[in-house]
């Protein structure tokens, strides 16, 4: 499962881009079109409550929806990371990130550093409910600790 963000659709084109063998299940309309330009890519696109500036779905339904799928990883964006987790501004992401972990064997953050030390509204996970976290750079001793205590593993350069 790949959930709607700016981030996540980087990681959509490394993965068209390599031709990549994938059944990806998304709610991002940008993401099921960028991975469906690769012939080695399955679609999977959620229903929902359409948010126009977000190009992607959330609500009861696209949870409902996803909540059908058992999947071996999800990779999810975020607004923020800081000592209360992992967060998120827009409204209905939450939810939606929760479920596809929920679903998912295993759960990678894709958050680039810009993120680290904000806190926005909705908390989409604590530090023992991820798994990995992907950054283009460390976090700082202060957040590191916070990652390394819930167990996260860090990949960044």
């Amino acid at each position: 499962m790949i959930d709607a963000g700016s981030t996540t659709m980087v990681f959509a084109r490394l993965l068209a881009f390599a031709e990549t063998r994938v059944t990806a299940i998304t709610n991002s309309l940008q993401i099921g079109m960028i991975l469906g330009q690769s012939a080695s890519a399955r679609v999977i696109l959620a229903p929902g409550h359409y948010l126009p500036k977000e190009a992607a779905v959330v609500g009861i339904d696209t949870c409902d929806f996803l909540s059908r799928y058992h999947v071996n990883a999800c990779f999810l964006g975020a607004a923020g990371l800081s000592e209360a987790g992992v967060t998120e501004a827009v409204e209905g992401f939450a939810a939606v990130k929760r479920t596809m972990m929920r679903q998912s064997a295993a759960c990678r953050f894709l958050i680039d550093a810009s993120k680290f030390g904000l806190t926005q509204l909705d908390v989409v996970a604590r530090f023992d409910e991820m798994d990995t976290l992907i950054s283009d750079r460390a976090p700082d001793r202060g957040l590191a600790t916070y990652l390394s205590e819930g167990g996260v593993r860090i990949l960044a350069p």
